[in-house]
């Protein structure tokens, strides 16, 4: 079913976009594999391990085993159009899962049942919650020795803190997981039958009463917050299926239940049911909240953006990426519709664009369409040359120029020095570079003047190394570089104020400027805020180029040369009565007035600080603690699990280098371990030398 290119068709109740989030190795990508066969748009299965799998297509992935860019499809079940993105589960790429969440509608959250909740799995859970993401469930593994789907299930309530709604019991005979039974219907959908049939079955003696007692349970909670079901109990009535689903669609809407599927995506069970929690329980289009763009013509205004066919154009670029010889942008239709030879523009900049060619994206694979609907998560690519646009711009009809929030980009926290083997590389590899840095605004790029290196900063070495060898493959350039170093930043502790004026000739001309900064301390900040004071701003003209130098400026603090952060710099305009000036003269005030703030401004050396959670076999849990205590870490839970002890803390990243070896090495190959980003944290002065740093 799809109703592209036919707006008489176009039902958004029909339309689900979810994402599939997970930690790395909870059987994400698997799942999304036995998804595609199962609803006949693959006719093989991709296995991960095999590096045959469809969403994972980037060299890099299928080498390494691991989802490292985020891959849309689409597919059909039970008459909707599903609009699928499986994200990477590795914390290095979470740009991926962060700018993937701003154009979907729900996701299903894969769980190892054996691991539980992980590090990562919390870390996408929160970011659902803080995008509006409706969320189900689907415990995995449930094939393998030991699985526990009712403690998998107290599991989840306690580390996400949400209420379970099991939909689905797993059927378990002689060790072996044969099946899973829809706990609603009470019946068991029999495995191994083509896309187009399903064949129900009675349920098993053997598990018939624990799905009975599991319904129960499922209606009462429901009857807490539904009218009907509460009626319905309250006349010592069975509430049908129809009416338990309907109001458990509510409560997941709300976030105030969570669905819970079961199965085993290696062996192909449980994947109905899987695609049954995305129709049944995720939002469609019409669902959600129409989101609020700005208006480019009255900036105090909003407007609501519904998913409408015949109103003006709206789309969200959200990831850039080439594809074979393609420069593709990938775009959720917001409002209007989308054809094959749209005039565009970027509200960011008021570039215009056309839509030379609009594709249906299905992994690497894409397939010329004509039109879109509201919606619909399609790729375009512009006519001719154009690089005009960055991930989270919003494009839109000239009818109506407005934009959405842009994206949320998490700070860069390690660093390396790129240079090309041979010096005739330099302009190739500055154009490599730019381009990387264009497709994934979570990596940050600049020129250290002093060495002709390019300092290329990014989320961890995975996400560093990964990105250099993308560059290498492409262009065939070699690469000299340094291994990776923290980002420390530069942390303002006292406000400092500066002003220049100049006035010189130059030429027949007269150059006049006239500045005033002032730096702020903004611990609330995590890099640097530019502000023009509105009561004595410059020409509005001057302002864009004004910004460029400010941001350039501030890539060198005044203790180590490093970056400042955590600031706020409020720029006004200091000329007097009369005086004409001119952008130059503004720019050359600038520098001067710069180097007066930085000779009074007091700083902190901040470095990334990570949460990390390490999951070991209790006989090796005393030596990897230790290790971990050697390194900076602070405990904050030490917590046994069965044969296991689960450790959590924070730790300064710079002690992290190299640690996937450390912990192998002490644990016989068998703990597994994983960070994110936790802030910044200020480096004490006498850890100073140890580091290496040397400042002013």
């Amino acid at each position: 079913m799809s109703h592209r290119g036919d707006p008489a068709r176009f039902d958004p109740s029909r339309v689900r976009n979810f994402g599939v989030v997970a930690h790395i190795d909870a059987g994400k990508t698997t799942l999304c594999e036995r998804m595609l066969v199962r609803t006949g748009v693959e006719a093989r299965l991709g296995e991960v391990e095999e590096g045959t799998a469809v969403l994972d297509w980037l060299p890099a992935e299928r080498e390494r085993g691991i989802s490292i860019t985020a891959a849309a499809t689409s597919l059909p079940w039970r008459e909707h159009q599903l609009h699928l993105i499986d994200t990477p589960g590795h914390v290095d790429f979470t740009i991926e899962v962060e700018r993937s969440l701003r154009v979907l509608d729900g996701a299903i959250v894969v769980l190892d049942v054996l691991a539980g909740v992980q590090a990562q799995s919390e870390a996408v859970w929160g970011q659902l919650r803080r995008h509006g993401c409706a969320a189900v469930a689907f415990l995995n593994k449930l094939d393998r020795p030991g699985a526990d789907f009712l403690g998998a299930l107290r599991g989840i309530e306690q580390r996400l803190r949400v209420r379970c709604a099991p939909v689905a019991y797993p059927y378990i005979r002689e060790g072996k997981l044969c099946a899973v039974a829809d706990i609603l219907r009470q019946r068991m959908l029999a495995p191994g039958y083509p896309p187009s049939a399903r064949h129900w079955l009675a349920l098993p003696q053997e598990i018939a009463s624990e799905v009975g007692v599991l319904r129960a349970e499922l209606a009462d909670a429901l009857a807490e917050e539904d009218e009907h079901v509460f009626q319905c109990l309250a006349r010592d009535e069975t509430p049908s299926a129809e009416l338990l689903a309907s109001a458990l669609r509510r409560r997941t809407l709300d976030g105030t239940l969570l669905p819970v599927a079961c199965g085993s995506a290696l062996h192909q069970i449980g994947i109905e049911a899987a695609l049954d929690l995305v129709v049944d329980y995720l939002p469609s289009p019409a669902d959600r909240p129409a989101p609020c763009a700005g208006l480019r013509a009255d900036p105090a205004a909003l407007v609501q953006l519904e998913p409408r066919a015949d109103e003006p154009l709206v789309l969200f670029a959200f990831k850039l990426q080439r594809i074979g010889r393609r420069d593709v942008i990938f775009v959720r239709v917001v409002r209007g519709q989308l054809r094959r030879g749209s005039e565009l523009l970027v509200a960011r900049s008021a570039a215009p664009m056309l839509v030379a060619k609009l594709y249906n994206p299905h992994a690497d694979h894409l397939e010329p369409i004509e039109s879109a609907l509201p919606g619909d998560i399609v790729a375009i690519e512009a006519a001719g040359e154009f690089d005009g646009v960055a991930s989270g711009d919003t494009l839109c009809d000239r009818a109506q120029v407005c934009a959405l929030e842009p994206l949320e980009v998490p700070k860069p926290v390690i660093a390396l020095a790129v240079e090309p083997v041979h010096a005739a590389d330099r302009e190739a590899l500055r154009a490599g570079l730019a381009r990387l840095v264009r497709e994934d605004p979570s990596l940050a790029l600049r020129e250290d003047e002093a060495s002709g290196q390019w300092l290329l900063a990014g989320m961890g070495e995975l996400h560093l190394e990964i990105a250099l060898e993308r560059l290498s493959d492409e262009t065939g350039l070699q690469l000299g570089r340094t291994p990776p170093r923290v980002a420390y930043s530069e942390v303002p502790i006292r406000p400092a104020r500066g002003a220049a004026r100049i006035e010189r000739s130059f030429g027949a001309d007269l150059l006049v400027g006239a500045i005033e900064i002032e730096v702020l301390p903004a611990p609330e900040l995590d890099s640097i805020e530019l502000r023009f004071d509105p009561a004595a701003a410059p020409e509005r003209g001057w302002q864009p180029a004004l910004q460029a130098g400010l941001f350039a400026l501030a890539q060198t603090g005044p203790r180590g040369g490093y970056p400042l952060a955590r600031a706020r710099v409020v720029v006004r305009d200091a000329r007097r009565p009369g005086d004409q000036g001119s952008e130059a003269g503004a720019l050359q005030a600038l520098g001067s007035a710069w180097r007066e703030v930085m000779a009074q401004l007091e700083v902190e050396l901040h470095e990334p600080l990570m949460a990390f959670e390490v999951l070991t076999p209790s006989e090796y849990a005393g030596g990897v603690m230790g290790d971990l205590q050697s390194r900076g870490a602070q405990m904050s839970e030490v917590q046994s699990e069965g044969r296991s002890t689960r450790m959590r803390g924070s730790v300064p990243l710079c002690g992290m280098f190299g640690y996937a070896s450390a912990v192998r090495s002490l644990s016989q190959g068998r703990a597994s371990f994983s960070m994110r980003p936790q802030g910044t944290r200020a480096v004490p002065q006498q850890e100073w030398a140890a580091r290496g740093l040397t400042l002013a």
